[in-house]
């Protein structure tokens, strides 16, 4: 059976329907969710919110650029079998590869320049294949097979000796047949080989040898074998949870090889040299300072001999419109200044003069960095320049003329654009000259933006000319440990730093300077250190080394001026207790820019296996953003994983990578990887030009359907898919596990929603498996579901590290390209809408049995006991989840239940307390969703079962509030992704708001108890509900 699945959506901070899909006893059925679409949709009336909703979403898809196809070239790729596939995959020339990349990304000149940096990733990548290639180690093809599932939820000790019944599918004499075996939890998967094939050969005279044979779950592309226990196979774990016996098909190994890609073997073991040991240049010092080298014979200058100020001449602006600009007489220029390391200000701002409104202004001013010598500048250092507008039309208060250089920016200037470059490039040499950047407009530059020029966007842009210093040679950053004098300043500064706060510190004790580092490193990751505070860690870094989670709060106390300091931080990450590979995320935060602490935490995450890997690799992606060149640690790590596990790792990368290619400031990035990827991966390529192929019909499809009218929008919809090209098999990029054979168009439909979603149904491609159910967004923005249904993935790991299972049903969602996505539907259930108003329409909100009878009417009394404690469990986690994470409109549309009692939540698209309003009144005026309704299901407030409902709730709080920095850390990874509700820290500190990280557990444990009775005894929502049933009657 296919894991349950369900359906969301929602458009960034705008509202929309609930698209929560259901399916009743296998058949479709409408429900609350697929509202009828009155006026400009029907063409009677008035137009209403969906209609708007849905020419916003005619209007996003028109931006949507469905490649261009050579239709012969996609035929006979759609039309290859596997065999012919895996053939062709090893046979194409460069070109014929070359042309199928075109195919996927679309023409290179579209996505990226022709910079030396892109020049020199291209070839940089190019002999890291040749060479790796020749050292790639042999990998055995015989014991090759494809990746295992495997849960990520730790073992429960006390169930090894459990015993599971197991179907088996199986061949005798020539006919199908099942038999069922019992085994423990402990036993292995080659071990239940061995035990189920012996009574097979006793009682049917085989000779069958384990060997030979290995299981595939039925329904799903799930493979066990191996020394692996029954119990740590994802599949057998779902179905446990379920109460269902789990079904396996035997298969004889060559059967399944014959399936894979030879090259697959090779690549198990592919390198990118994420650590860089084999293919960078060393810079030393000594061989180019200034003194020790005869002048004439030195082709580079160490940058640490340049004992002067950073400085930067801005020249001027070109092609400067300011639409913005309502009175161009009175407004005046003028530029902010700044350089950061990661998120730290290495001086302070600097401004230029002003200079009159113009299309080309120009100011040929030197702004000086006086706080920053070049010899000092970090690695990683950047120039911001932001150009602002000051209508001056009235003189100050003061009587000072306006016109004057600003020293801030004012709440009432206008930023018109921004870039930001690095000053040492990506070769490691000090940028000199004469630099044009193309700007960004309409924003100021921030520590978070994107390093990237701003080649991309529909208009032409701003272009700012400035100038670096020039030098004789080459300027060049060097590696190793900085000459003594450098060290002499570090000492005195130092020295400095300690007498100025020995006031504060010199009266502890051994203890209380313990207590107060310790108190320090628990800070959360949103927390700014003091001046003292780091201070304190920087001189206490020997005393605080063989605490793991020290490391990111001691990298921030590093004094990032001072390259003696630099070094002895890098030395120091070595010696450092290693940090979990979880916890390491936080260093690829954009606070940390130090590229060798980012490499640190790549090697820590180069510990995690594929599939828990795979959880964060929407992150991942995301802080490519933060690297400031393409070529990284980072990127490689990426590309090595995905090439040795492309069923894993390698499928969800691809599309988390295409999903951003029409993003100005990323697509050059994520193309040059995806490129590289699609050039190595063989087989999978086919796979995923298989994928595209049908995913790009499928948006002309829905972008047609949008036009249609609504009475023949489902007829039309199966007419187009009875002539979709499809290959006789392929996968869904929803999930790696999710292999068809084909869409049925018959079993199709058309959402009523207004932004008119695809309702589609695929057969299986394993005959024991049943259809599989998917969700076709298009003109809808599913980032932030993807963000929330992934993260209540990780809170359900956590939960069940701590031995807690809240059958939580984090359904399958993905993005796959502008305003485009899939998303899983969950088959028996309802939304708490459907039950409530079938029984009693709008008053169905007030009453408290309608879903105790809906839940009785769908099971026996035997069967009672389980169901409530389903809903019990679930009802706690989703309360404390939803309640953390600050999820808005939260009507009863958007809450699921299925028919054995577990609830779920659905439609993410407000969260981090982004509640909607109305009438500037906030709709949610609860914590969470908690009515009398819940808890009459459990036997009312004074029953056991609701008893244990809080009980649980507090412990799933108090798990969520024991791993809130990692937590927090999931959300400020992804500020960079460009969701309206998650764009700064402020939004963030939500989750510090709600996680009371400095309570006690029993301090937490009564104020979510406190939360609990708020819930229940809130009237206004279910006001809300009911409003809510009155508004979207049919």
């Amino acid at each position: 059976m296919p894991s349950p699945t369900v359906v969301a959506t929602k458009n960034g901070a705008s509202p929309t329907p609930s698209s929560a899909a259901v399916l009743e006893n296998g058949k479709s059925t409408s429900t609350a969710i697929e509202k009828e679409t009155d006026g400009l949709m029907n063409g009677e009336g008035e137009q209403t919110e969906q209609d708007q909703e849905y020419v916003e979403a005619v209007k996003r898809l028109e931006k949507v650029k469905v490649p261009a196809r050579d239709d012969e070239h996609w035929r006979k790729i759609l039309e290859e079998d596997d065999e012919t596939s895996k053939r062709l995959a090893n046979s194409s020339t460069q070109e014929e590869i070359r042309k199928e990349i075109e195919i996927i990304l679309g023409p290179s000149k579209d996505w990226s320049s022709n910079s030396e940096e892109v020049q020199t990733f291209r070839e940089t990548f190019k002999k890291i294949q040749y060479f790796e290639k020749s050292d790639r180690k042999s990998e055995d093809r015989e014991a090759f097979l494809p990746p295992v599932f495997l849960s990520v939820e730790p073992i429960n000790p006390n169930e090894l000796n459990k015993k599971i019944l197991i179907n088996v599918n199986c061949t005798l004499h020539g006919n199908k047949a099942t038999k069922t075996l019992e085994c423990d939890y402990n036993t292995s998967a080659d071990d239940f080989a061995e035990l189920f094939l012996n009574k097979l050969n006793t009682a049917h005279q085989q000779k069958r040898k384990k060997e030979d044979w290995v299981f595939k779950a039925a329904g799903t592309a799930e493979f066990m074998y191996g020394d692996y226990k029954m119990a740590q196979f994802d599949h057998i774990r779902k179905c446990m949870k379920k109460g269902v016996k789990p079904t396996l098909t035997l298969l004889d190994k060559e059967t399944v090889k014959a399936e894979l890609d030879p090259r697959d073997v090779t690549l198990k073991t592919v390198s990118y040299d994420f650590k860089h040991e084999k293919d960078q240049k060393l810079y030393v010092h000594e061989e180019m300072c200034f003194g020790k080298n005869d002048w004439s014979k030195m082709k580079y200058i160490s940058l640490w001999d340049l004992v002067k100020c950073c400085r930067v001449k801005l020249v001027g602006v070109d092609n400067l419109v300011g639409n913005q600009i309502t009175q161009p007489d009175n407004t005046y220029l003028y530029f902010c200044c700044e350089l950061y390391h990661g998120g730290t200000p290495l001086s302070r701002q600097k401004f230029s003069k002003m200079v009159p409104f113009s299309r080309s202004p120009r100011w040929n001013q030197t702004i000086v960095f006086d706080e920053v010598l070049i010899s000092d500048i970090p690695r990683e250092t950047k120039l911001c320049l932001t150009l602002f507008a000051r209508d001056v039309t009235a003189k100050n208060s003061s009587g000072k003329d306006p016109l004057h250089a600003p020293h801030h920016v004012s709440s009432k200037d206008i930023a018109l654009g921004y870039t930001i470059k690095t000053l040492i490039n990506f070769k490691g040499f000090l940028n000199q000259g004469d630099v044009v950047s193309a700007m960004w407009p309409n924003d100021r530059a921030k520590p978070i933006s994107v390093v990237a020029e701003n080649t991309g966007s529909d208009e032409t842009p701003i272009f700012v000319s400035y100038q670096f210093d020039r030098y004789a040679l080459p300027v060049v950053f060097p590696q190793g440990r900085p000459p003594k004098k450098m060290a002499k300043r570090l000492l005195s500064y130092e020295q400095k730093l300690s007498e100025h706060f020995k006031d504060s510190f010199a009266n502890l004790n051994g203890i209380q300077l313990d207590r107060k580092l310790n108190e320090i490193i628990s800070k959360d990751p949103l927390e700014i250190l003091t001046d003292e505070e780091k201070y304190l860690l920087w001189t206490n870094k020997e005393r605080i080394m063989e605490i793991p989670k020290a490391l990111p709060k001691f990298i921030l106390s590093v004094p990032w001026k001072m390259p003696q300091a630099v070094f002895i931080a890098h030395t120091l990450i070595q010696r450092w207790k290693p940090m979990t590979p979880v916890d390491a995320l936080e260093l690829l935060d954009y606070n940390f820019a130090d590229e060798k602490v980012r490499q640190y935490a790549v090697e820590r995450l180069n510990e995690l296996g594929d599939v828990q890997l795979s959880d964060f690799l929407l992150q991942l992606v995301q802080t490519l953003k933060y690297e400031l060149y393409h070529d990284s640690s980072l990127a490689r790590f990426l590309l090595q994983r995905g090439l040795r596990s492309t069923h894993i790792i390698g499928h969800i990368l691809f599309w988390h990578l295409k999903a951003e290619m029409h993003v100005p400031y990323a697509k050059e990035r994520h193309g040059l990887l995806l490129e590289e990827y699609l050039l190595n991966s063989g087989g999978h390529r086919r796979e995923l030009l298989k994928q595209s192929g049908v995913l790009d019909q499928l948006l002309e499809i829905a972008i047609k359907i949008k036009h249609e009218k609504k009475a023949t929008v489902t007829e039309a919809l199966i007419q187009h898919l009875q002539t979709l090209k499809q290959p006789p098999k392929y996968k869904l990029p929803l999930s790696p596990r999710m292999e068809v054979i084909g869409i049925i168009p018959e079993k199709c439909r058309v959402m009523d929603s207004a932004k008119r979603p695809l309702w589609l149904c695929f057969k299986n491609a394993d005959e024991t498996g049943d259809d599989l159910y998917v969700m076709f967004k298009a003109g809808d923005d599913l980032r932030q579901d993807l963000l929330t249904l992934q993260v209540l993935r990780v809170m359900d790991q956590l939960w069940k590290k701590e031995g807690l299972d809240l059958h939580m049903q984090p359904y399958g969602c993905i993005c796959t390209g502008y305003m485009t996505g899939m998303i899983e539907i969950v088959l028996n259930s309802q939304t708490i809408a459907n039950v409530t108003k079938k029984r009693a329409g709008v008053a169905g909100a007030f009453k408290q049995d309608p879903i105790y009878k809906w839940l009785k009417e769908h099971n026996t009394d035997e069967e009672w006991d389980t169901v409530v404690n389903n809903f019990v469990h679930s009802c706690a986690g989703y309360c404390s989840a939803t309640y953390v994470l600050g999820i808005g409109d939260r009507h009863n549309d958007n809450i699921m239940i299925t028919k054995k009692g577990d609830l779920f939540h659905i439609d993410f698209g407000h969260f981090l307390g982004h509640f909607k309003t109305f009438a500037g009144l906030k709709r949610e005026t609860t914590p969470f969703v908690f009515t009398p309704m819940y808890a009459y299901v459990m036997g009312g407030e004074n029953s056991e079962m609701y008893e244990k409902f809080s009980d649980l709730g507090c412990k799933a709080y108090n798990i969520l509030r024991k791993y809130g920095h990692m937590i927090m850390t999931l959300f400020t990874l992804m500020l960079g992704t460009g969701i309206p509700e998650l764009s700064s820290i402020d939004d963030v500190l939500w989750l510090r708001k709600c996680l009371i990280l400095n309570a006690t557990d029993e301090e937490a444990d009564n104020a979510f108890r406190e939360k609990i009775k708020e819930s229940l005894g809130n009237i206004r929502a279910r006001i809300n509900d009911g409003v809510h049933i009155l508004a979207h009657r049919k």
